[in-house]
């Protein structure tokens, strides 16, 4: 259940690290440069917000095929289908058919497969997360979600990376999200169990794709970005790079204090700002 918990852990640190425009706004903030950069915000997180209920999803069905279909766990209560283990192919098939709602409201359409490794279904195995005919409230779904299994390093911090190729969103009104990114989480837990202030985690890796306004997108963590469990899962160091077509922002996570304080950098004009 630990290891369980820590993976997803990993995951939503994505979410809060990797969708970072959300600052006060005045008049003077240096990010109203650069065009169109909210929506790529909003972008972001929508995909990192599908990202993590494909996860959440796959890992609570490989529970369903752990525990030979008993609901005991996570959210197998709440799924209106039921899983359909194959472990000759080592394939989950989740089947919503023409649409069914959980019990959070989500209505989902089509089928999620999941693909995992090890000889059997493991929340710590890797595992492939592909879709057809899927849809979430509507949104189209489709591309391919990896996951590495979750590794334990010499020096005992937890390793986990994700990548996410050709995913492609298609929203109710007509616009399209196209993304592409491959992150590496380290988890350094410091011997505890518990999410203690000690606990840190460092993220690396990038991320690119086209807005639903057509504008192409790449951000690139240029130097590790360290997020610890007691500041509000905001980076307290670290430096990401953002560029559009037209601008290029970098954001400094400062040197390890929990006061939420960035420097941003724009078109060689810089500012200090508090994050949300």
């Amino acid at each position: 259940m630990i290891m369980k918990n820590l993976l997803k852990s990993l995951i939503l640190i994505a979410l809060f690290s990797l969708t970072l425009w959300s600052c006060k706004k005045d008049d003077t903030n240096p990010f109203d440069e650069i065009a169109d950069s909210e929506q790529i915000t909003q972008d972001d997180a929508t995909v990192s917000e599908e990202n993590i209920d494909s996860y959440d999803l796959s890992d609570d069905a490989i529970l369903y095929a752990i525990s030979n279909g008993r609901e005991e766990d996570g959210r197998l209560e709440d799924f209106c289908v039921k899983p359909i283990v194959n472990k000759a192919s080592k394939t989950i098939t989740v089947d919503f058919g023409t649409g069914c709602t959980d019990k959070s409201g989500r209505n989902r359409k089509g089928k999620m497969i999941i693909t995992y490794t090890g000889i059997i279904p493991s929340p710590t195995n890797g595992r492939t997360i592909t879709f057809e005919n899927y849809s979430v409230d509507g949104k189209e779904i489709s591309g391919t979600i990896t996951t590495s299994a979750l590794q334990i390093n010499a020096d005992k911090t937890v390793q986990h990376s994700r990548t996410a190729s050709n995913m492609l969103i298609k929203f109710t009104d007509g616009t399209t999200l196209k993304y592409n990114g491959n992150h590496t989480f380290i988890l350094d837990i410091n011997g505890k169990s518990d999410f203690s202030n000690k606990v840190s985690v460092k993220i690396t890796g990038s991320s690119s794709g086209t807005s639903r306004k057509g504008v192409n997108f790449t951000n690139t963590i240029s130097k590790a970005l360290v997020t610890k469990f007691a500041c509000a899962k905001v980076p307290v160091e670290g430096i990401l790079e953002v560029t559009t077509d037209k601008n290029k922002a970098s954001i400094d996570y400062g040197n390890g204090s929990c006061d939420k304080k960035v420097t941003v950098t724009v078109n060689g004009k810089s500012k200090e700002i508090s994050l949300k």
